[in-house]
């Protein structure tokens, strides 16, 4: 990937932003703050779905994926296996879910916008139980394909 505005290559750390450090310090702290914005607007409009085609003509661009490990605590699993044996649901489990899940598919969004896609079809989301000789984690990994359409 090249700067946008220089045309030289970009290191990793630069792909994000699209502009190399040197040119980006030539710039004034409002036009920085403006290229942030339009990243977050541009990130907030890519499409993540789990249907496997996209209608319409799409480059597929890659394959991305994503993973986030909850560690879980003495306490924490003192409260779930309670709350598992009198029958209810665990509020603490499904908010630890809920964040893993939104982190993936955040990631996969920022994933995508570092490659110049507009959309991740074909997302698979899978929860795995991780046990350790002392340890419990929970594994929640997401896949999808990178499209450009």
């Amino acid at each position: 990937m090249n700067c946008n505005m220089c045309g030289l290559g970009l290191i990793p750390t630069e792909e994000p932003k699209g502009i190399c450090s040197k040119c980006e310090s030539n710039l004034s702290p409002e036009e920085i703050q403006e290229r942030k914005n339009a990243q977050l607007a541009h990130l907030k409009n890519i499409i993540l779905s789990t249907e496997m085609t996209y209608p319409g003509d799409y480059e597929r661009i890659e394959i991305i994926a994503s993973e986030y490990v909850i560690g879980l605590n003495v306490f924490k699993d003192l409260f779930v296996s309670i709350t598992d044996s009198v029958g209810g649901r665990s509020a603490t489990m499904q908010k630890e879910l809920s964040k893993a899940r939104e982190y993936v598919l955040n990631d996969l969004k920022q994933q995508a916008f570092n490659i110049s896609a507009n959309a991740v079809i074909a997302i698979d989301i899978k929860y795995n139980e991780l046990n350790g000789k002392n340890s419990q984690m929970l594994f929640v990994a997401a896949t999808g394909t990178a499209i450009k359409t």
